[in-house]
């Protein structure tokens, strides 16, 4: 993933999960889909530190600060 990529901004629970990975599958069509509940969970819980900011109810970061909280250096 290029540098531009890893910089971009994106905001919310769904898109924090999609970028890390967290997938459940969905009860009624049995496909993966992005775990919004997990990704809040790990939000709310202080385990990605200053990676997110709030901006009013919503939740922004960007892909190099989420992998590096969970992960350390990209």
């Amino acid at each position: 993933m290029s540098d531009v990529d890893l910089d971009r901004l994106v905001w919310g629970a769904k898109a924090f999960a999609e970028e890390l990975g967290l997938y459940k599958e969905d009860e009624k069509t049995g496909e993966k889909v992005p775990d919004e509940r997990a990704a809040f969970y790990i939000v709310e819980s202080g385990l990605l530190g200053d990676a997110v900011a709030k901006v009013g109810r919503r939740l922004a970061s960007t892909p190099r600060k989420l992998r590096q909280a969970i992960f350390g250096s990209v």
